[in-house]
């Protein structure tokens, strides 16, 4: 399971599969769906990914433009886009260590629940329970890393607003909400939490 230094390596390894297959696609399809193809494979990842604006880009001004792609491919090209997507969150979950709030931000989703949903729908579970399924005791085991010890997915949660700001409301993944409580422990041993610190009025 790679380390998830790097987020942005981490996704174009885990794309480059769905990368390839959306290349052949674009290989064999007629001029105009070929330019559609090419045009989502460049932007896959673009929050303002959509149909609108795949036919603006290529000048495309026919309204049935999408029953051809459909008929062509099998697919509609808002379903063609979500499907790629998830099989490249299929990857992210599975061999990387990137918590599922930057997965979600990386592949363009406005919001981890808008993520959560459309994952449900196609593969139905949460990406929870596909980490969970697909990285097995190992994941579970780094969330909790012994005090003083460097783990890879401790590397990858950094205390970035967006986490504090889930972890306050309350909507942290439960191995992200595990690592936390863990190293909170680690910072505030029973000496120092036992009526040492006042609280605010």
């Amino acid at each position: 399971m790679a380390n998830g230094n790097d987020p942005s390596s981490e996704l174009a390894a885990a794309a480059a599969p769905t990368m390839r297959e959306i290349s052949r696609l674009a290989d064999t399809a007629p001029p105009r769906i070929a330019a559609m193809v090419i045009y989502i494979r460049d932007h896959l990842f673009d929050p303002k990914l959509s149909v609108h604006r795949i036919k603006e880009a290529c000048r495309l001004r026919d309204n049935s433009i999408a029953l051809h792609f459909h008929r062509i491919l099998g697919q509609p090209p808002g379903t063609f886009i979500t499907d790629r997507r998830l099989a490249v969150a299929e990857r992210l979950l599975s061999d990387t260590w990137l918590p599922i709030w930057k997965i979600t931000d990386l592949l363009g989703y406005s919001s981890i629940q808008v993520f959560s949903r459309a994952y449900f729908r196609r593969k139905g579970r949460r990406p929870s329970a596909a980490r969970k399924d697909g990285a097995g005791e190992s994941v579970a085991a780094a969330s909790i890393p012994s005090p003083g010890e460097a783990t890879p997915f401790a590397a990858a949660i950094s205390l970035e607003s967006d986490f504090l700001r889930r972890a306050l409301e309350g909507s942290l993944e439960d191995h992200e909400a595990a690592f936390l409580l863990s190293r909170l422990l680690e910072l505030y041993p029973p000496h120092r939490r036992a009526g040492s610190v006042a609280c605010p009025k």
